[in-house]
């Protein structure tokens, strides 16, 4: 029986170890949602009329009277919080705190594809670093990040994931293979993802222009021809 606690206590260990980095990005991650969450819950920051026409069409949504697909009054902002906040009002019921927990999901979402992005350009000691800097925030900075009012959230959650997808994409690259499998699933979620964030906000275009144009720089093969050249 001791030798078994020790081989359990001493696997353990080592899988502990091995995965220092992601556990104290899952401990910065949840710093972060629960410090918001605390916010939120607090009251703070104070709803406006912005918020206020979010959570009528989050009612709306919910109460299956209309389906929006941009924020009302407007014809480019999409109404992806509205959907979120409906959906968790299934849970929560219809309050404030239901429709701003969506938008800490976003940035929780976001969180995670920054630390990903930032271990991939650098190293995860300094991606550890960045997710303690955005863990934080002034006040204007967290006002954003809490307001549902549409756009903001969604875009840098889908912007973050775009250059995480074209430099995975780019990164493993090879003229040997064919296109399948992973990489196909990868081009159609990065298709996903730019989608959505055009309609959620249209100031996503730059990014989504640059990933772009790095997948044709180092992908056109593959884009067109579905295979890569041996020579």
């Amino acid at each position: 029986m001791k030798r078994l606690r020790k081989h359990i206590f001493t696997v353990t260990l080592k899988i502990v170890q091995s995965n220092t980095h992601a556990l104290m990005a899952g401990l910065l991650i949840a710093w972060a949602v629960i410090l918001r969450i605390w916010l939120v819950q607090m009251g703070w920051p104070q709803m406006d009329s912005d918020e206020a026409t979010m959570g009528l069409m989050a009612l709306h949504i919910w109460h299956k009277q209309d389906f929006p697909v941009f924020f009302y009054g407007q014809g480019y902002m999409g109404a992806l919080e509205a959907y979120l906040g409906a959906a968790l009002f299934s849970f929560f019921g219809p309050t404030l705190f239901a429709l701003r927990l969506g938008l800490i999901l976003l940035f929780a979402l976001f969180l995670l594809g920054m630390y990903l992005l930032v271990s991939m350009l650098y190293t995860r000691n300094w991606a550890l670093f960045t997710l303690f800097l955005l863990s934080l925030g002034s006040a204007p900075v967290l006002t954003r990040q809490l307001v549902a009012v549409g756009g903001i959230p969604e875009m840098l959650m889908f912007a973050t994931g775009l250059l995480v997808l074209t430099l995975w994409l780019t990164r493993t690259y090879s003229r040997e293979r064919l296109l399948r499998g992973w990489r196909l699933l990868a081009y159609a979620l990065w298709g996903l993802l730019a989608g959505l964030g055009i309609w959620s906000h249209m100031l996503i275009l730059p990014l989504v222009g640059i990933a772009g144009l790095l997948l044709l720089l180092f992908c056109l093969r593959e884009l067109l021809w579905g295979e890569r050249s041996r020579c």
